[in-house]
């Protein structure tokens, strides 16, 4: 390299030094003038028809699913009732229980089928759409049959025998037992085909054999709870309502 060569170099260098800080001032001037890049609006799947039922934290509302080839279905989807004061708690243990009944499948328990969030980015669940009415509609209407009583209470038994009983998935995985903690006619549904199926886990404990505090907080309807989820004691699988 000539010696005019590496003069030349060295002044360029002292001015980019110089002048550096102002440039990069500039930039980060333009940039922080430029409005944040705004990009299509995320497709929505599930179109929104009305509301269907609600609860002190969520409202569950019917929707359709569109897809390719006019395919649509007809769902559920439970999300966070915009009134709620402790939304943030509330929308945690919406996740909690897409992943604790992610992997249900049983003809007598009411099926997760996804989780989405809306435009706003807010989570909701979408689940199997049951037509019909919830057991508490059908006691209003007046003395239940007794054959039909009893039906309704096997199938019930049927999907909360499911629910407590741990299962091996295999691949070293494994699903423990669930508590529901809140078996109330209005979380029994009932299909005009004659389905029984148990829903809503937003208050279910996993059964172990030592429980915290919070876990063990009175939660459900009092009228329907076992004298040990009153008391606040350790909830097994005779207990487990």
């Amino acid at each position: 390299m000539t010696a005019d060569r590496t003069t030349r170099l060295r002044e360029i260098g002292a001015v980019l030094a110089e002048r550096m800080p102002s440039v990069l001032d500039a930039v980060i001037t333009l940039l922080e003038s430029i409005p944040p890049a705004v990009g299509p609006p995320r497709p929505q799947r599930y179109e929104i028809t009305r509301q269907i039922g609600a609860g002190g934290q969520a409202e569950v509302l019917l929707a359709t699913v569109r897809g390719a080839e006019e395919f649509h279905r007809l769902v559920a989807v439970k999300r966070v009732r915009s009134d709620q004061v402790n939304a943030a708690r509330a929308v945690v243990d919406l996740i909690n229980e897409a992943h604790v009944t992610a992997r249900f499948s049983h003809p007598n328990v009411v099926g997760v089928l996804d989780v989405d969030c809306n435009k706003a980015g807010q989570p909701f669940l979408v689940m199997e759409y049951i037509d019909g009415v919830d057991l508490g509609k059908l006691i209003e209407t007046g003395p239940v049959p007794h054959p039909v009583a009893c039906f309704i209470v096997r199938e019930l038994l049927s999907g909360l025998g499911y629910i407590h009983k741990p299962r091996d998935l295999g691949h070293g995985r494994a699903r423990r037992g669930l508590v529901h903690r809140d078996v109330s006619p209005h979380n029994v549904l009932l299909s005009w085909e004659g389905e029984v199926k148990l829903a809503d886990f937003g208050v279910a404990q996993m059964l172990e054999r030592s429980m915290t505090a919070p876990a063990l907080a009175t939660v459900g309807k009092r009228g329907y709870m076992s004298p040990e989820q009153v008391n606040r004691q350790e909830l097994e699988h005779e207990h487990a309502c």
